[in-house]
C-alpha cells in the first residue's frame, strides 16, 4: 500500500499532518506494531518535514509512506535545493566511485558519512564513539537532522534526479526486528 501527502513546508503543518501520517501507519499496522517502531516513524516524519521547512528552498514537498509485510518506507521528495556533500559536488556523482565513503561531519561523539551508492544516489551511516569527554566546543551541527534520520532508520538515502531535478530523501523502518 502506498500514500501520498502533501507538505507545504511551512511549521504550522508540520503536527497536523504528523498526525494523520502516524493515524494511519497506526491503521495499516492494526496495533501490531511495537510502540518503538512507531516512535521511529514519528521521528523519521517530524525530521523530514523539518528538512522541508529549513532546507528545500520550495514551496511542496509530497511525502510518501508505502507500507508492505517487511517495512515502511517514508519519503520525502522536492523540486527544491539539492543536497551536497561539499561546496563544489555537483549532481550526478561523475567523481566519485561506488561504495566510496565520505564523511560529512565528525565531532566528539560520532561520524556521519555518506556512501556513494550510484551516481544519483548516497546513503548514510553513523559511527559512534565512546563518550568519555564533552568538549565545550560541542556543538549541535548543521546536519544534525541526518543523523537522528541515519539513526532511526534500517536505511536512509538521498538520490537526486537531474533531469526532473527532484530529490527524495527515503527512511526505511524495518519490521521484522
Amino acid at each position: 500500500m502506498i500514500r501520498d501527502y502533501f507538505f507545504h513546508n511551512t511549521t504550522g503543518e508540520i503536527y497536523p499532518l504528523l498526525n494523520e501520517v502516524i493515524l494511519d501507519i497506526g491503521r495499516y499496522c492494526r496495533g501490531g506494531l511495537p510502540a518503538y517502531k512507531i516512535s521511529a516513524c514519528k521521528q523519521l516524519v517530524i525530521e523530514l518535514l523539518t528538512n522541508g521547512v529549513k532546507h528545500s528552498g520550495t514551496g511542496l514537498s509530497l511525502i510518501t509512506i508505502k507500507f508492505d509485510s517487511s517495512s515502511i518506507v517514508i519519503s520525502k521528495l522536492d523540486g527544491g535545493n539539492v543536497f551536497r556533500l561539499n561546496e563544489h559536488q555537483e549532481w550526478p556523482l561523475s567523481n566519485f566511485k561506488e561504495g566510496e565513503r565520505t564523511v560529512i561531519y565528525n565531532c566528539d561523539f560520532y561520524a556521519l558519512s555518506a556512501v556513494i551508492q550510484s551516481e544519483n544516489q548516497l546513503s548514510f551511516e553513523v559511527e559512534e564513539y565512546p563518550v568519555e569527554d564533552v568538549h565545550s566546543s560541542s556543538s549541535i551541527p548543521e546536519h544534525y537532522g541526518l543523523l537522528i534520520l541515519t539513526k532511526l532508520s534500517s536505511v536512509f538515502t538521498y538520490e537526486y534526479d537531474s533531469n526532473k531535478k527532484i530529490n527524495k530523501f527515503s527512511a526505511t523502518v524495518n519490521l521484522n526486528n
